[in-house]
Protein backbone atom coordinates (compact mmCIF):
# COMPACT_ATOMS: atom_id res chain seq x y z
CA UNK A 1 0.00 0.00 0.00
CA UNK A 2 2.35 2.47 -1.21
CA UNK A 3 -0.01 5.69 -0.94
CA UNK A 4 -2.04 6.99 2.20
CA UNK A 5 -4.65 9.67 2.16
CA UNK A 6 -3.52 10.36 5.75
CA UNK A 7 -2.83 13.91 5.29
CA UNK A 8 0.05 15.80 3.75
CA UNK A 9 3.79 16.28 3.74
CA UNK A 10 4.56 19.79 3.47
CA UNK A 11 6.97 20.52 0.21
CA UNK A 12 6.44 17.24 -1.24
CA UNK A 13 2.52 16.62 -1.71
CA UNK A 14 -0.30 19.34 -2.20
CA UNK A 15 -1.76 20.81 0.40
CA UNK A 16 -4.14 18.38 2.25
CA UNK A 17 -3.15 15.63 -0.46
CA UNK A 18 -2.59 11.77 -0.01
CA UNK A 19 1.32 11.47 0.76
CA UNK A 20 3.62 8.48 1.20
CA UNK A 21 3.14 6.88 4.76
CA UNK A 22 5.39 5.00 6.96
CA UNK A 23 5.29 1.08 6.34
CA UNK A 24 2.45 -0.17 8.31
CA UNK A 25 0.53 3.17 8.49
CA UNK A 26 -1.43 1.60 5.63
CA UNK A 27 -4.61 0.02 6.47
CA UNK A 28 -5.07 -3.40 5.76
CA UNK A 29 -8.33 -4.27 3.09
CA UNK A 30 -9.95 -7.01 1.41
CA UNK A 31 -12.40 -4.86 -0.18
CA UNK A 32 -12.94 -1.23 -1.81
CA UNK A 33 -13.71 1.25 1.35
CA UNK A 34 -15.95 4.35 1.69
CA UNK A 35 -14.12 7.41 0.41
CA UNK A 36 -12.72 10.26 2.99
CA UNK A 37 -14.87 13.23 1.54
CA UNK A 38 -18.04 11.51 -0.03
CA UNK A 39 -19.35 8.26 1.96
CA UNK A 40 -21.89 7.24 -0.62
CA UNK A 41 -18.90 5.85 -3.36
CA UNK A 42 -16.40 3.86 -2.91
CA UNK A 43 -12.37 3.64 -3.09
CA UNK A 44 -11.72 2.15 -6.77
CA UNK A 45 -8.91 -0.44 -6.42
CA UNK A 46 -5.27 0.96 -7.28
CA UNK A 47 -1.71 -1.24 -7.09
CA UNK A 48 -3.34 -4.36 -6.56
CA UNK A 49 -6.74 -5.01 -5.04
CA UNK A 50 -6.27 -4.89 -1.82
CA UNK A 51 -4.96 -1.48 -1.63
CA UNK A 52 -8.09 0.88 -2.77
CA UNK A 53 -7.05 4.32 -3.21
CA UNK A 54 -9.64 7.06 -3.53
CA UNK A 55 -9.69 9.65 -5.75
CA UNK A 56 -10.89 12.39 -3.40
CA UNK A 57 -8.22 11.62 -1.26
CA UNK A 58 -6.58 14.77 -2.20
CA UNK A 59 -9.30 16.60 -0.96
CA UNK A 60 -8.64 15.15 2.30
CA UNK A 61 -10.85 13.56 5.57
CA UNK A 62 -12.23 16.50 7.66
CA UNK A 63 -9.72 15.37 10.25
CA UNK A 64 -6.99 16.36 7.77
CA UNK A 65 -8.61 19.78 6.69
CA UNK A 66 -9.60 21.07 9.96
CA UNK A 67 -5.54 20.55 10.45
CA UNK A 68 -4.91 17.61 12.48
CA UNK A 69 -3.11 16.15 9.82
CA UNK A 70 -0.64 19.36 8.86
CA UNK A 71 2.08 17.57 10.28
CA UNK A 72 3.07 21.06 11.92
CA UNK A 73 4.79 20.75 15.55
CA UNK A 74 2.89 22.56 18.51
CA UNK A 75 3.88 25.55 19.57
CA UNK A 76 7.23 25.07 22.17
CA UNK A 77 5.48 25.35 25.92
CA UNK A 78 5.50 28.64 27.43
CA UNK A 79 5.66 30.64 24.39
CA UNK A 80 3.26 33.07 23.76
CA UNK A 81 1.62 33.45 20.10
CA UNK A 82 -0.82 36.23 21.05
CA UNK A 83 0.48 38.81 18.54
CA UNK A 84 1.56 36.68 15.74
CA UNK A 85 -0.37 34.46 13.09
CA UNK A 86 -0.08 31.77 14.83
CA UNK A 87 -2.85 30.38 16.86
CA UNK A 88 -3.36 26.94 19.00
CA UNK A 89 -6.28 24.92 18.64
CA UNK A 90 -8.57 24.76 21.67
CA UNK A 91 -6.82 21.39 22.81
CA UNK A 92 -3.43 23.16 22.59
CA UNK A 93 -2.12 20.10 20.84
CA UNK A 94 -1.31 21.37 17.40
CA UNK A 95 -0.95 25.00 14.96
CA UNK A 96 -4.17 26.38 13.91
CA UNK A 97 -2.48 27.58 10.68
CA UNK A 98 -1.30 25.50 7.92
CA UNK A 99 2.66 25.68 6.68
CA UNK A 100 2.36 29.15 4.67
CA UNK A 101 2.19 31.39 8.12
CA UNK A 102 4.29 29.07 9.94
CA UNK A 103 6.99 29.66 7.55
CA UNK A 104 6.29 33.34 7.25
CA UNK A 105 6.59 33.90 10.64
CA UNK A 106 9.46 32.55 11.03
CA UNK A 107 11.10 34.06 7.83
CA UNK A 108 11.28 30.93 5.97
CA UNK A 109 8.99 33.21 3.19
CA UNK A 110 11.21 34.92 0.92
CA UNK A 111 9.42 37.52 -1.44
CA UNK A 112 10.31 36.33 -4.96
CA UNK A 113 13.11 38.06 -6.85
CA UNK A 114 11.53 41.68 -8.44
CA UNK A 115 8.17 41.24 -5.95
CA UNK A 116 7.41 45.10 -5.54
CA UNK A 117 3.76 45.25 -5.08
CA UNK A 118 1.21 43.40 -2.57
CA UNK A 119 -2.35 42.39 -3.23
CA UNK A 120 -4.60 40.69 -0.13
CA UNK A 121 -7.47 38.89 -0.83
CA UNK A 122 -9.89 38.15 1.90
CA UNK A 123 -12.25 35.43 0.94
CA UNK A 124 -10.64 34.11 -1.68
CA UNK A 125 -13.56 32.84 -4.31
CA UNK A 126 -13.44 30.14 -6.51
CA UNK A 127 -16.12 31.27 -8.69
CA UNK A 128 -14.19 34.80 -9.29
CA UNK A 129 -10.79 34.46 -8.41
CA UNK A 130 -9.69 38.42 -8.15
CA UNK A 131 -6.35 37.58 -8.39
CA UNK A 132 -6.61 36.98 -12.27
CA UNK A 133 -7.04 40.75 -12.97
CA UNK A 134 -4.34 41.60 -10.75
CA UNK A 135 -1.90 39.33 -12.39
CA UNK A 136 -3.07 40.54 -15.35
CA UNK A 137 -2.07 44.23 -14.78
CA UNK A 138 1.14 43.40 -12.97
CA UNK A 139 2.37 40.01 -14.33
CA UNK A 140 5.84 40.74 -13.24
CA UNK A 141 5.69 42.25 -10.02
CA UNK A 142 2.52 41.41 -8.06
CA UNK A 143 2.25 39.06 -5.33
CA UNK A 144 -0.70 37.96 -3.80
CA UNK A 145 -1.60 37.23 -0.30
CA UNK A 146 -4.75 34.57 -0.38
CA UNK A 147 -6.98 34.22 3.43
CA UNK A 148 -9.70 31.57 2.61
CA UNK A 149 -11.18 29.62 5.75
CA UNK A 150 -13.64 27.51 3.54
CA UNK A 151 -11.65 23.99 4.05
CA UNK A 152 -13.40 23.07 0.91
CA UNK A 153 -12.41 25.75 -1.39
CA UNK A 154 -8.71 26.13 0.10
CA UNK A 155 -8.08 22.62 -0.60
CA UNK A 156 -9.12 23.05 -4.57
CA UNK A 157 -7.00 26.53 -5.23
CA UNK A 158 -3.77 25.18 -2.88
CA UNK A 159 -3.51 22.96 -5.28
CA UNK A 160 -2.66 25.44 -7.95
CA UNK A 161 0.16 26.62 -6.15
CA UNK A 162 1.83 23.18 -6.24
CA UNK A 163 4.22 21.91 -9.12
CA UNK A 164 1.76 19.13 -9.43
CA UNK A 165 -1.05 21.07 -10.55
CA UNK A 166 1.46 22.08 -13.42
CA UNK A 167 2.44 19.13 -13.71
CA UNK A 168 -0.69 17.13 -14.21
CA UNK A 169 -3.51 20.10 -15.03
CA UNK A 170 -6.04 17.69 -16.24
CA UNK A 171 -6.52 15.16 -13.46
CA UNK A 172 -7.88 18.23 -11.72
CA UNK A 173 -11.61 20.12 -11.56
CA UNK A 174 -12.39 23.23 -10.63
CA UNK A 175 -15.88 24.97 -10.06
CA UNK A 176 -16.90 26.73 -12.99
CA UNK A 177 -20.03 26.49 -15.63
CA UNK A 178 -17.46 26.04 -18.39
CA UNK A 179 -16.44 22.73 -16.94
CA UNK A 180 -19.53 20.41 -17.26
CA UNK A 181 -18.87 17.62 -19.66
CA UNK A 182 -16.19 15.09 -20.24
CA UNK A 183 -16.07 12.74 -23.09
CA UNK A 184 -19.25 14.21 -23.57
CA UNK A 185 -20.63 12.69 -20.28
CA UNK A 186 -22.11 15.56 -17.32
CA UNK A 187 -19.51 15.49 -14.65
CA UNK A 188 -20.70 18.43 -12.83
CA UNK A 189 -19.31 20.64 -11.53
CA UNK A 190 -19.76 19.13 -7.68
CA UNK A 191 -17.74 18.17 -4.82
CA UNK A 192 -17.71 14.41 -6.34
CA UNK A 193 -15.96 16.00 -9.08
CA UNK A 194 -12.78 17.31 -7.65
CA UNK A 195 -10.54 14.64 -9.46
CA UNK A 196 -11.28 14.30 -12.80
CA UNK A 197 -9.87 15.32 -16.49
CA UNK A 198 -11.21 18.82 -16.38
CA UNK A 199 -9.24 21.84 -16.24
CA UNK A 200 -10.93 24.96 -15.67
CA UNK A 201 -8.81 27.81 -17.96
CA UNK A 202 -10.26 30.51 -15.17
CA UNK A 203 -7.71 28.97 -13.17
CA UNK A 204 -4.56 28.96 -15.25
CA UNK A 205 -3.67 32.31 -13.73
CA UNK A 206 -2.82 30.54 -10.58
CA UNK A 207 -0.97 28.40 -12.31
CA UNK A 208 0.82 30.56 -13.78
CA UNK A 209 2.00 32.40 -10.84
CA UNK A 210 1.63 29.84 -8.55
CA UNK A 211 5.50 31.35 -7.00
CA UNK A 212 4.13 34.82 -6.73
CA UNK A 213 0.85 33.29 -4.79
CA UNK A 214 0.81 32.07 -0.93
CA UNK A 215 -2.55 31.08 0.38
CA UNK A 216 -3.65 30.22 4.13
CA UNK A 217 -7.11 28.17 5.70
CA UNK A 218 -7.43 31.34 8.10
CA UNK A 219 -10.45 33.60 8.82
CA UNK A 220 -9.09 37.16 8.95
CA UNK A 221 -11.25 39.46 11.00
CA UNK A 222 -9.98 41.92 14.14
CA UNK A 223 -8.66 39.19 16.63
CA UNK A 224 -6.46 36.41 16.81
CA UNK A 225 -7.52 32.91 17.91
CA UNK A 226 -9.86 30.08 17.32
CA UNK A 227 -13.49 30.16 15.57
CA UNK A 228 -16.24 27.82 14.56
CA UNK A 229 -16.59 28.81 10.72
CA UNK A 230 -20.18 27.84 8.77
CA UNK A 231 -19.16 25.94 5.53
CA UNK A 232 -22.32 27.21 3.78
CA UNK A 233 -25.17 25.66 2.08
CA UNK A 234 -24.40 24.26 -1.05
CA UNK A 235 -22.32 27.73 -1.97
CA UNK A 236 -18.82 27.74 -0.59
CA UNK A 237 -19.32 31.54 -1.31
CA UNK A 238 -21.65 32.14 1.68
CA UNK A 239 -19.54 30.76 4.55
CA UNK A 240 -18.72 32.89 7.45
CA UNK A 241 -18.32 33.17 10.80
CA UNK A 242 -21.64 33.94 11.29
CA UNK A 243 -24.28 31.73 11.49
CA UNK A 244 -27.11 32.31 9.08
CA UNK A 245 -30.05 34.70 9.82
CA UNK A 246 -33.75 33.11 10.00
CA UNK A 247 -36.00 33.88 7.17
CA UNK A 248 -33.45 33.89 4.47
CA UNK A 249 -32.66 31.63 1.60
CA UNK A 250 -30.11 29.53 2.90
CA UNK A 251 -32.56 28.39 6.05
CA UNK A 252 -35.11 27.61 4.07
CA UNK A 253 -36.11 23.75 4.45
CA UNK A 254 -35.51 23.27 0.33
CA UNK A 255 -31.90 24.33 0.86
CA UNK A 256 -31.26 22.25 3.86
CA UNK A 257 -30.35 19.06 2.39
CA UNK A 258 -27.19 21.09 1.20
CA UNK A 259 -25.98 22.32 4.55
CA UNK A 260 -22.17 21.09 4.99
CA UNK A 261 -22.58 22.13 8.77
CA UNK A 262 -18.97 23.66 10.32
CA UNK A 263 -15.67 23.46 11.15
CA UNK A 264 -13.04 24.84 13.35
CA UNK A 265 -10.74 27.98 11.79
CA UNK A 266 -8.09 29.54 12.92
CA UNK A 267 -8.71 33.70 13.27
CA UNK A 268 -5.90 36.53 12.55
CA UNK A 269 -5.92 40.26 12.16
CA UNK A 270 -4.20 41.07 8.72
CA UNK A 271 -1.79 43.35 10.30
CA UNK A 272 -0.29 40.22 12.60
CA UNK A 273 0.71 38.70 8.87
CA UNK A 274 1.60 41.79 7.17
CA UNK A 275 4.39 42.84 10.19
CA UNK A 276 6.61 40.21 8.29
CA UNK A 277 6.95 41.57 4.63
CA UNK A 278 9.30 44.12 3.90
CA UNK A 279 8.62 47.95 4.17
CA UNK A 280 9.26 49.28 1.08
CA UNK A 281 6.45 46.92 -1.04
CA UNK A 282 3.87 48.52 -1.97
CA UNK A 283 0.26 47.81 -0.58
CA UNK A 284 -1.87 47.77 -4.10
CA UNK A 285 -5.58 46.51 -2.93
CA UNK A 286 -7.06 44.82 -0.21
CA UNK A 287 -10.44 42.88 -1.34
CA UNK A 288 -12.40 42.00 1.38
CA UNK A 289 -15.74 39.46 0.53
CA UNK A 290 -15.87 38.18 4.20
CA UNK A 291 -19.63 37.44 4.51
CA UNK A 292 -20.75 39.57 7.50
CA UNK A 293 -17.55 40.56 9.07
CA UNK A 294 -15.35 42.59 6.66
CA UNK A 295 -15.70 45.85 8.67
CA UNK A 296 -13.50 43.47 11.63
CA UNK A 297 -11.09 42.64 9.08
CA UNK A 298 -10.69 46.30 8.26
CA UNK A 299 -10.32 46.83 11.87
CA UNK A 300 -8.08 44.25 12.19
CA UNK A 301 -5.49 45.92 9.22
CA UNK A 302 -4.56 48.26 12.06
CA UNK A 303 -1.90 50.39 11.09
CA UNK A 304 -1.04 48.81 7.68
CA UNK A 305 -4.86 50.20 6.43
CA UNK A 306 -3.64 53.20 5.51
CA UNK A 307 -0.29 51.78 3.41
CA UNK A 308 -3.04 50.42 0.89
CA UNK A 309 -3.81 52.58 -2.56
CA UNK A 310 -7.27 50.66 -2.82
CA UNK A 311 -9.90 48.69 -1.23
CA UNK A 312 -12.85 47.03 -2.04
CA UNK A 313 -15.32 45.44 0.58
CA UNK A 314 -18.79 43.92 0.32
CA UNK A 315 -19.73 45.40 3.94
CA UNK A 316 -22.76 43.55 3.67
CA UNK A 317 -24.34 42.11 7.13
CA UNK A 318 -28.36 41.44 6.25
CA UNK A 319 -28.14 37.91 5.73
CA UNK A 320 -26.13 36.77 8.96
CA UNK A 321 -27.10 36.39 12.45
CA UNK A 322 -25.26 38.60 15.05
CA UNK A 323 -22.97 40.50 12.28
CA UNK A 324 -23.15 43.84 13.45
CA UNK A 325 -19.69 44.84 12.74
CA UNK A 326 -18.46 44.44 16.57
CA UNK A 327 -19.38 48.05 16.64
CA UNK A 328 -16.79 48.75 13.99
CA UNK A 329 -17.67 51.42 11.58
CA UNK A 330 -16.12 50.90 8.28
CA UNK A 331 -16.40 54.40 6.75
CA UNK A 332 -14.95 55.98 9.77
CA UNK A 333 -12.03 53.22 9.67
CA UNK A 334 -11.47 54.32 5.98
CA UNK A 335 -11.62 57.88 6.62
CA UNK A 336 -9.69 57.87 9.27
CA UNK A 337 -6.79 56.11 6.90
CA UNK A 338 -7.39 58.65 3.85
CA UNK A 339 -9.93 56.53 1.78
CA UNK A 340 -12.26 58.09 -0.82
CA UNK A 341 -15.54 55.99 -1.33
CA UNK A 342 -15.82 55.76 -4.63
CA UNK A 343 -18.83 53.48 -4.87
CA UNK A 344 -19.91 49.94 -5.53
CA UNK A 345 -17.80 48.71 -2.09
CA UNK A 346 -14.04 50.52 -3.80
CA UNK A 347 -12.46 52.82 -1.66
CA UNK A 348 -9.18 54.58 -3.28
CA UNK A 349 -6.46 56.43 -0.82
CA UNK A 350 -5.80 59.98 -1.37
CA UNK A 351 -2.03 59.56 -0.49
CA UNK A 352 -1.44 57.94 -3.32
CA UNK A 353 -3.40 60.65 -6.03
CA UNK A 354 0.20 60.62 -8.27
CA UNK A 355 -0.37 56.74 -8.75
CA UNK A 356 -3.89 56.84 -9.77
CA UNK A 357 -3.25 59.86 -12.03
CA UNK A 358 -0.55 58.25 -13.40
CA UNK A 359 -2.44 54.97 -13.77
CA UNK A 360 -0.06 53.19 -11.65
CA UNK A 361 -2.31 51.06 -9.49
CA UNK A 362 -4.69 48.48 -9.90
CA UNK A 363 -8.29 48.53 -8.09
CA UNK A 364 -10.76 46.52 -9.03
CA UNK A 365 -12.17 42.88 -7.76
CA UNK A 366 -14.05 40.24 -9.70
CA UNK A 367 -17.00 41.85 -10.03
CA UNK A 368 -16.07 46.20 -9.24
CA UNK A 369 -14.07 47.35 -11.90
CA UNK A 370 -14.25 51.31 -11.12
CA UNK A 371 -14.04 53.12 -14.08
CA UNK A 372 -10.54 55.88 -13.90
CA UNK A 373 -11.96 58.60 -13.90
CA UNK A 374 -14.66 57.78 -11.46
CA UNK A 375 -11.52 57.01 -9.29
CA UNK A 376 -9.96 60.36 -9.69
CA UNK A 377 -13.23 62.17 -9.10
CA UNK A 378 -13.38 60.32 -5.51
CA UNK A 379 -9.91 61.11 -4.91
CA UNK A 380 -11.21 64.95 -5.46
CA UNK A 381 -13.34 65.23 -3.33
CA UNK A 382 -13.27 65.83 0.62
CA UNK A 383 -16.77 64.59 1.55
CA UNK A 384 -17.15 62.21 4.18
Amino acid sequence: CPVCPVGSKPGLDPPQGPRRAPEGACPKCDEPQDCPVVKALKCPPANGPKCPICPEAGAASGRAADGEGTGLPAPRHGVSRAQGPLVETPDGQHLGLVQPLYELENGQIKLPQGIKRIAVDVGTSLYSPSSAGWFKRFPQDMMVLMFEPNKFSHSLIAYTSHPTMAMHPKRFVFFSTSCKTYDDKVIGPTLTTWYTHCMNTTYGHLVRNRQHMVIANAAMTNQNGFASFNLGVGDPGVGSLYDFKPGTEWTKPSAQHENWGKSHVPKIRLDSVLQYLPEDVTLEVLKIDAQGHDAEVVAGAGKYLSRFKCLIGEFDTSGYQGADHKGFHHKQLLNDAGFREVGGGAWVNKKYAKSFEERDYVCQAYDVKPRHDTLIKALLTDNF
